[in-house]
């Protein structure tokens, strides 16, 4: 538990960091290499041990004994060496076994508190993927049988207030019901098509992998916040790039009225 604690402390000191320079960085480098860099963030705080400094013993000189030399003057005696007081050997034994039993009882106290700490820890990493797991397949299985075939892959659902991409190697692309036009409806699968050809589903497990393992870390939270919404505009970028204005306006628009009708349906 030391490990992970110090691993999700380390990992904080970083997010924070990237949360103050993202508004400085931003304009120049856009979304993706924040997209990047959540990502590496988030693989790190899923590696369970720390990087550290291999340990080199380093030698220090044999320190060069004073040897004192009695002189050969006459008169001067050498001084007397005093015999090392001894200690009754039951004393000492039962000094050694009393230390010997605070030891054991100091170790039983620490084992004690480590699995208690493991156990609060495991249960509420168990229980936060718990959570979306069987939300997610909630959300599956009630949505399956609303869902109308237009063709190849991509459905239309009536129990759905936006686009939305599920599974991971059989996509489906799930499209609510009048709400876009036949060239809405082409610019969405493409944006819908990119998440998946760039792995972004995987990207979001990871994310929240992390955030499961790292349940009581609130800079976790914020991070996997900020990743996701990076991850977004990193996929319009990918979308639009070598796309005119009259295209990029259309798309923009688009996504202006996914957002609205997902936000009615909420309200």
């Amino acid at each position: 538990m030391t490990d992970l604690i110090l691993i999700s402390l380390s990992v904080s000191a970083a997010i924070a960091v990237m949360l103050a320079l993202s508004p400085l960085l931003g304009r120049r480098y856009g979304a993706k290499w924040r997209y990047i860099v959540w990502l590496a963030l988030a693989v790190r705080l899923l590696i369970p041990f720390r990087f550290e400094l291999p340990y080199v013993a380093v030698r220090l000189p044999a320190a060069e004994t004073a040897v004192v030399r009695q002189t050969a003057e006459p008169g001067v005696q050498p001084l007397a060496q005093t015999e090392p007081e001894t200690v009754p050997v039951q004393q000492r034994k039962d000094a050694e076994r009393g230390a010997l039993t605070e030891s054991r009882t100091e170790d039983l106290r620490r084992i004690d508190t480590d699995t208690a700490m493991f156990s609060v820890w495991a249960a509420g990493a168990a229980l936060f993927f718990g959570v979306h797991a069987v939300s997610y397949l909630l959300f599956k299985k009630r949505v399956r049988p609303f869902c109308v075939r237009e063709y190849d892959r991509v459905y239309r659902c009536g129990r759905i207030a936006g686009p939305v991409l599920v599974g991971f190697f059989k996509p489906m692309i799930l499209l609510p019901e009048g709400v876009y036009t036949d060239e809405e409806k082409e610019i969405i699968i493409k944006h819908e098509t990119a998440h998946f050809r760039r792995g972004d589903m995987w990207y979001k497990l990871i994310l929240l992998i992390a955030n499961s393992v790292h349940w009581f870390n609130p800079l976790v939270y914020l991070m996997v916040r900020m990743a996701n919404r990076d991850l977004e505009y990193a996929c319009d970028d990918a979308v639009v790039r070598g796309m005119g204005a009259e295209y990029r306006k259309l798309y923009s628009m688009v996504i202006l009225k996914t957002m609205e009708s997902v936000k009615g349906r909420k309200e």
